[in-house]
C-alpha cells in the first residue's frame, strides 16, 4: 500500500477540506504576512485561494463538487428535506465565502467582510476583497430595482468614500457612477443602504479616508436577546398586571452607566427603568442586571419589545432590541370586570 499524502489529509479529504488550510488562511489575513502563501494555495478552500491569487477561474473550479452533489438525488437535497440543517452539499462553503467574504472556515470572528439584508434570491453577491480599511463587492440584481442593506464587520470605525456604479464588463471599474458620497462608520457593524438597479452588474467600493482614533477598544456594549425576556406569571388573563423580567448584559470592555430599559407593547411605550451601572465582563465572567417591568395585560395577540440604550458610544447597537410574542385569552371573572 502506498503512503497517504500527509498534506492532502487522507484519501477522503480534498485540499480545501484540510483543517490546517483554514488556519493558514486566517493567519495570513490577520497578520498580513506572506509566510503561509504556498500552504494557503495548496490546502485552503477555493474562496480562500481566490483572496490570495485573485484568479476567478481557479475559484470557479470549486463549484465542481457542489454541482456533483446536487446532480445526485436533487430532491433529497432540496424539496424532500424537512430539516435543511441536515443537508450537506460538499464544497458549499465556497458560496458562503462569496456572499460574506469570509476567511478560514467563516465561523470565526472577525472573519466576515459583510452580511446582507433584503437581497433575496434575486441578488447575487461576490465579495472580492475586504479588510479593516476597504471593501470591494460585485452585485447583480436579476429582479426589479430594490434597496438592500450591507452590514460591514471588518471595517474599522472612521470616515469612508462610498462609490457605487455599474460594471458591465466585470473589471471592477465603474463605467457609470450611481452613488458617490462620504459616509461614517461609528460601530463594529456598519449599515449601508444600496439601491440596486434591475438587471445590472454593480460594483460597490468602500475606501477609508480617516480612521476613528479611539476605535472600539474602550466601549461598553449593552445587549439583550429574546432569551433574556421572561414573563413572571405562569398564565396571564386580561386585566392582570404582568411582570416582564429582562436580563440586560454588558458585553463591552468598560462599564455602562445610566442604562435605559424600555418596554414597548405593540410599539407603544408602557414602562421604563434606569440601571445605574452594569460593569464590564471580567476574567470571562459575564456582567448583567435583571430588570422588572410591568404591563396590564389585554386580551389578544401582542408584541413585547425591550429596548436598551445608554448615553455613550457602543461597540454595536444592533443587539439593543429584542421582541417576543404573547397571546392573552379573555376569561370573564369577578376580578376582571
Amino acid at each position: 500500500m502506498g503512503e497517504a499524502d500527509p498534506v492532502a489529509g487522507g484519501e477522503d479529504k480534498t485540499a480545501g477540506n484540510h483543517p490546517l488550510g483554514q488556519v493558514f488562511a486566517m493567519t495570513r489575513q490577520l497578520s498580513r504576512q506572506s509566510t503561509y502563501d504556498e500552504l494557503v494555495k495548496k490546502l485552503s478552500s477555493p474562496y480562500n485561494q481566490y483572496t490570495l491569487t485573485g484568479k476567478v477561474a481557479d475559484m470557479l473550479e470549486g463549484f465542481t463538487p457542489i454541482l456533483t452533489s446536487l446532480r445526485y438525488n436533487f430532491p433529497l437535497l432540496t424539496s424532500e428535506v424537512k430539516f435543511t440543517d441536515r443537508v450537506y452539499v460538499r464544497g458549499s462553503d465556497l458560496l458562503t465565502g462569496m456572499y460574506t467574504g469570509h476567511f478560514g472556515r467563516g465561523f470565526e470572528f472577525p472573519s466576515l467582510v459583510a452580511t446582507w439584508k433584503n437581497t433575496g434570491p434575486e441578488v447575487s453577491v461576490f465579495v472580492r476583497r475586504g479588510d479593516e480599511r476597504s471593501a470591494l463587492v460585485s452585485l447583480f440584481n436579476r429582479g426589479k430595482a430594490k434597496a438592500i442593506e450591507m452590514n460591514t464587520w471588518r471595517l474599522a470605525p472612521g470616515e469612508y468614500k462610498l462609490t457605487i456604479g455599474t460594471d458591465s464588463n466585470d473589471d471592477l471599474q465603474a463605467e457609470e457612477i450611481l452613488t458617490e458620497q462620504t459616509i461614517r462608520i461609528t460601530e463594529r457593524i456598519g449599515r449601508i443602504e444600496i439601491n440596486l438597479p434591475a438587471q445590472k452588474l454593480v460594483v460597490v467600493e468602500l475606501q477609508q479616508l480617516r480612521a476613528d482614533g479611539q476605535g472600539l477598544s474602550k466601549r461598553a456594549d449593552v445587549a439583550i436577546s429574546e432569551r433574556d425576556i421572561a414573563i413572571g406569571h405562569q398564565q396571564l388573563e386580561a386585566g392582570d398586571v404582568a411582570d416582564i423580567l429582562c436580563t440586560v448584559h454588558n458585553i463591552g470592555s468598560v462599564a455602562a452607566r445610566q442604562v435605559t430599559v424600555a418596554l414597548l407593547v405593540d410599539g407603544k411605550l408602557t414602562d421604563r427603568h434606569i440601571i445605574p451601572v452594569i460593569e464590564a465582563p471580567n476574567d470571562l465572567e459575564p456582567r448583567a442586571q435583571v430588570v422588572r417591568l410591568q404591563w396590564k395585560a389585554r386580551e389578544g395577540k401582542h408584541q413585547l419589545t425591550i429596548q436598551v440604550s445608554y448615553g455613550g458610544k457602543e461597540i454595536t447597537s444592533i443587539n439593543n432590541e429584542a421582541s417576543i410574542g404573547i397571546e392573552i385569552p379573555y376569561w370573564p371573572s369577578n376580578d376582571h370586570p
